[in-house]
């Protein structure tokens, strides 16, 4: 509640912060504090609605320093207006998150044993676990199996030889003379640039096929983002 009343100081002034960092800070400072642990508390089948309306007065105060709105706004509509989920639907998210990482545990996990349900607990008629009901939120998956990191033997070798740039550009165009017409090769870059105080931060690709271009496109994404994240929605968007 006081991180929660600390952001709503914050947008109260006149040049105050943007929305977007606001709505960050309040899903990782609220949001994940609101709910701490709930995997050990929280359970639907039991009734708890006291622990909606606790846990919802942080979080729609938090919401209410993102953007301005009246008192009599419905809390539903701000949550919808921010994008941030109600504290229903955040437990109900950190339940199936919890589910997920049952389902994902190595078998070698000491949760794992206690995930089966026994011949003699289902013969005597007992409920479920909490860990049984969780697990049950997501069907049956094939477990991950643990591995040691395998690292080929030149891994700490530069790819590039130590060779300059104008030799692997010309290196580069030698081995692009030999693709066949029919493949497909796809250019892709990220920028960051910094202009009257504001951070610009997009990407760029080109698909080209036996020399033409035919496809393109560029975009510009939040500046809050980095460039490595351009450079991948850059590579996703030209694949």
């Amino acid at each position: 509640m006081a991180v929660a009343a600390h952001l709503k100081n914050f947008g109260a002034v006149r040049y105050g912060p943007p929305a977007a960092a606001f709505r960050k800070a309040a899903v990782v400072c609220v949001g994940s504090s609101a709910t701490y642990a709930a995997e050990a508390w929280y359970n639907p089948a039991h009734k708890q609605k006291g622990f909606f309306k606790i846990l919802n007065k942080p979080l729609v105060l938090a919401v209410r320093a993102i953007f301005p709105a009246y008192k009599t706004t419905p809390s539903s509509t701000i949550f919808r207006d921010a994008g941030l989920p109600s504290a229903r639907v955040a437990l109900a998210y950190t339940r199936l998150k919890y589910g997920a990482r049952l389902r994902f545990a190595d078998k070698g996990h000491p949760f794992v044993n206690r995930l089966r349900e026994t011949p003699r607990a289902r013969n005597s008629g007992h409920s479920a676990t909490t860990l049984q009901t969780v697990a049950q939120l997501l069907p049956r998956i094939r477990r991950l199996e643990l591995r040691a990191p395998r690292n080929a033997p030149d891994f700490r070798i530069d790819p590039t030889g130590g060779v300059p740039k104008e030799e692997t550009a010309r290196r580069f165009i030698e081995w692009l003379d030999m693709v066949l017409s029919n493949n497909i090769v796809i250019y892709t870059d990220g920028s960051e640039k910094h202009e009257n105080n504001c951070v610009q931060i997009g990407y760029g690709w080109a698909v080209f096929r036996a020399g033409l271009e035919f496809a393109a496109g560029s975009a510009f994404i939040t500046p809050e983002s980095h460039v490595f994240d351009a450079e991948a929605i850059g590579a996703l968007k030209g694949l």
